[in-house]
């Protein structure tokens, strides 16, 4: 900014004399100076750094985007070293706290770190959320030569339920019976169930969703298949299970519209699934050790997809012949996945089978969409949170918890999402806590870029 200002400036004296000085300590992270030197009206003043030794904080994140009450949570950072000798017993603290109220965190856990020299290290804390809301953190060292990187703000949201809804081919009269889905779902109140029948869809209530399974339908029509576009667009997941007998052109219709593989036909020679890989993410966690003998799928009857050159479609669970039984494909902010075996016994065990349940219930946790842990400075202008009834006459208001700066920011309400725009108007590190007319909506945290931390100066 300093040198294109200089720029405007001598185009306005043309002729005249003029003498430029820099003072600086000459980080070279912050400055480009190959073609500004070469100007001979240039002088420039060096002033010695004050220190050339930090330890910073580089990075934190969640390797799982499921944050559930009672959970485990397990949280991951960096810590950098950027002196040429390895640094010992650096202290960190992790500090959590939720607004209710009023704003007040404690310590969470403490640990002490070796960092070799010039180079970084992985660590992590382990602990349990104890209640819903938004959850505000901050990662704390013990590094008196820096100060800006030594605190690291970050935070996420604990839904109190996850919302599902399952819709089904059968008709009103057998609404209340006791099928697959709803028995994984409706007997744990994390879950709030919804169940549906193709004659009673309420488009309203299926935006307010987090997961939707289409159950055996046989048909899925123009206007389903439209609304379920928008909804994975804006980041809701659905769950596709076929009917023995389906209206191929249907299906093949709400695949195509989300790039995911479509269904060519239906192949009855009877045949096994592969075993999961237990080192894709979609399996991590779901069994507490991984056991060495595994039964596996018998599948009669499924349906051949066609092979999907998209990068964005995954096989998370394969049939012997190589063919996809369950894949994942992601769409915009959503996801869909595709089971091609119905859950019916004349098609083989997959309803039945142990690996199911874990499978649906995994489909579900990764529904839940999160936004990042943290934005910084200089390069995020904004975030997201969910769909409100908002209007013209309601006011935002994004507080620093620790920092009492306060803005009425900017927002976008496209209908499936509402950004909200910080810019520039904000100047601090922390956490900031998002009210819509005095109720807590959402929250997010930011942090300065830590491209200063590196202290490696020009001569």
């Amino acid at each position: 900014e300093v040198l294109s200002r200089q720029d405007e400036l001598m185009k306005t004296v043309e002729g005249a004399s003029i003498q430029l000085i820099h003072i600086s300590d000459f980080q070279k992270n912050s400055f480009a100076y190959k073609k500004t030197v070469s100007n001979p009206s240039l002088t420039l003043l060096h002033l010695t750094p004050q220190t050339q030794k930090n330890i910073s904080i580089d990075s934190v994140w969640f390797n799982s985007p499921l944050h559930a009450i009672n959970g485990t949570e397990e949280f991951f950072f960096r810590l950098r070293n950027h002196n040429p000798k390895e640094e010992e017993n650096i202290t960190l603290q992790l500090f959590l706290g939720t607004y209710k109220n009023g704003f007040k965190k404690s310590q969470k856990a403490v640990t002490t770190i070796v960092v070799p020299a010039g180079s970084s290290v992985d660590s992590s804390f382990t602990y349990t959320n104890t209640e819903s809301g938004i959850v505000h953190g901050q990662l704390s060292l013990n590094d008196a030569q820096v100060e800006f990187d030594n605190q690291f703000y970050f935070s996420y949201e604990i839904e109190p339920f996850l919302q599902v809804a399952c819709i089904n081919d059968f008709s009103k009269a057998q609404d209340t019976v006791s099928y697959d889905i709803k028995n994984i779902f409706g007997n744990d109140p994390y879950y709030k169930f919804t169940s549906l029948t193709k004659q009673n869809i309420d488009y309203t209530l299926l935006k307010q969703q987090q997961f939707i399974v289409l159950n055996r339908l046989e048909e899925i029509s123009s206007g389903l298949a439209q609304e379920l576009e928008k909804f994975v667009a804006a980041g809701g997941s659905i769950c596709i299970i076929p009917s023995l007998k389906i209206n191929l052109d249907s299906y093949n219709a709400l695949a195509q519209n989300m790039g995911a593989p479509q269904f060519t036909g239906l192949d009855t020679n009877r045949t096994v699934s592969e075993k999961p890989d237990f080192n894709d993410v979609f399996f991590r966690g779901i069994f507490e050790k991984r056991p060495d003998q595994l039964d596996v799928p018998v599948i009669k009857k499924h349906f051949v997809a066609s092979s999907s050159t998209r990068s964005l479609t995954n096989a998370i669970l394969k049939l012997k012949s190589g063919a996809d039984l369950i894949s994942l494909t992601r769409y915009k902010k959503g996801k869909v996945y595709q089971v091609a075996s119905p859950t019916v016994e004349q098609a083989g065990n997959l309803g039945q089978h142990a690996l199911f349940v874990p499978i649906i219930l995994r489909m579900a946790e990764l529904s839940l969409t999160s936004n990042k842990p943290y934005y910084v400075f200089g390069k995020d202008a904004g975030f997201e949170i969910k769909p409100l009834p908002v209007s013209g006459d309601h006011v935002f208001n994004l507080e620093g918890l620790e920092t009492k700066e306060n803005i009425i920011p900017e927002f976008k309400n496209d209908g499936n999402s509402i950004s909200i725009f910080f810019n520039d108007n904000l100047q601090h590190s922390g956490n900031y806590r998002l009210s819509l007319d005095g109720k807590t909506v959402g929250g997010t945290s930011l942090n300065q870029s830590r491209k200063e931390s590196e202290l490696d100066y020009f001569t």
